[in-house]
């Protein structure tokens, strides 16, 4: 893994709380509160090569780092995170399910610890699976020699907590990960026909829309319903095609048939404007996702201003918490889709806490940096815009006077 040309290590992390649905039976971190997730890789004869997983939460932190002198995958925590982090299990208020705390616990916890660093044990390990610890602690043989019955009980019980809360993390990124869609910035060009085969690669791009709107029939009406709301002039419908057998020639073979709504004739995707591809796998993982994590990259491309401004009303349709409850993270160049969302604040339609604004730039010498817009309660933003977006405009009408 490479960062800038460098095969320095490379940090990549993210900060995120934890739906419902996510949490997983055998255990996790309190749901309440934040979890951070960082990955540390370092370069390893030419490979992205993993060092380190960390876990924060509150105000503790779970560090492992891969274990290069085993041959089975292997998480090694250092004792002192183990430490704090079991001691915060013991008062009760760390794992969840939650346990009732008592002193007694916390005495075991700490009297593990001490008859481990006794012992000059300044490590446990876990089951690592992939970049992520799993629910299963590793108790080496010299780690548990020379404790009594009763201390490898307690030993073996604390370090089963470890991994539980350290395993239900891991489901949780997990499932996070799993709920993320990436539409990349030029969408798959239309097409005559689609065919399922061809869906394997077709990552980012789009092209999987026809199938699932095949296979998900409702969508489509649902589909059709915000063409419409969007002066879209077609409907759509997916037709499957076969050979006069009735066999397909290639697995499943469908076309996308749109109706124009003036004149009744059907067309092709690839006989109107190159927008209506662009558009239609936005409108589409748009609608069909529920509690994902969305990214797409410029929405806007090859639409029309008056249909740019129209995603807005789209996006604000799939992140409302009583419906699909998505979170979006749009890279758009489209001052008209951000002036849209700034009417629907002004309107009451859409609370400014729910909208963040991050404009990424970069100095003269190559450094990137984000900063965070701030909008009020009437859509207005409170932080100056950087040179080059909305000043364009106004440049291009006034420039020469």
């Amino acid at each position: 893994m490479v960062h800038r040309h460098t095969g320095e290590r490379v940090g990549l992390g993210f900060t995120y709380g934890a739906l419902p649905s996510w949490i997983p039976p055998d255990g996790t971190a309190d749901p309440a509160l934040l979890r951070e997730v960082h990955w540390t890789f370092g370069d390893d004869g030419g490979r992205g090569t993993l060092r380190a997983t960390e876990f924060r939460f509150d105000d503790l932190e779970l560090s492992f780092r891969a274990d290069d002198s085993k041959t089975s995958d292997r998480l090694v925590a250092d004792i002192d995170d183990v430490a704090a982090v079991l001691k915060g299990i013991a008062d009760g208020g760390l794992l969840y399910p939650f346990e009732t705390g008592n002193r007694d616990r916390r005495f075991e916890a700490e009297r593990v610890v001490r008859r481990l660093r006794e012992r000059n044990v300044h490590e446990l390990a876990l089951c690592g699976d992939g970049l992520l610890p799993a629910p299963e602690p590793l108790l080496d043989w010299p780690v548990v020699a020379g404790l009594d019955e009763v201390e490898r009980s307690r030993l073996q019980a604390h370090a089963g907590r470890l991994a539980r809360l350290a395993g239900g993390i891991s489901t949780e990124v997990r499932q996070l990960l799993d709920s993320v869609v990436w539409l990349g910035p030029l969408r798959s060009a239309p097409r005559r026909f689609y065919d399922r085969s061809s869906q394997a690669a077709a990552l980012g791009d789009g092209r999987h829309v026809a199938m699932f709107l095949l296979d998900h029939a409702s969508a489509v009406d649902q589909v059709n319903e915000w063409l419409e709301r969007m002066e879209v002039p077609y409907s759509l419908k997916v037709i499957p095609l076969s050979t006069g057998g009735g066999v397909n020639v290639v697995g499943d073979l469908v076309a996308i048939v749109l109706t124009d709504r003036r004149s009744r004739v059907d067309v092709t995707p690839a006989d109107v404007g190159f927008g209506i591809s662009q558009i239609l796998p936005v409108i589409v993982e748009s609608l069909a996702q529920r509690e994902s994590i969305i990214l797409v990259e410029q929405p806007e491309t090859h639409l029309h201003p008056r249909l740019q401004a129209r995603l807005a009303d789209l996006f604000i349709e799939a992140t409302r918490a009583g419906g699909r409850g998505n979170q979006l993270i749009v890279e758009t160049h489209s001052e008209h889709l951000i002036l849209r969302t700034q009417r629907r604040i002004r309107e009451g339609l859409l609370d400014p806490a729910h909208v963040s604004v991050v404009y990424v730039d970069q100095d003269e010498q190559g450094r990137t940096s984000a900063r965070w817009l701030r909008l009020d309660d009437k859509g207005d933003f409170l932080d100056d815009w950087p040179h080059g977006f909305f000043d364009e405009r106004l440049d291009e009408l006034f420039g020469d006077f």
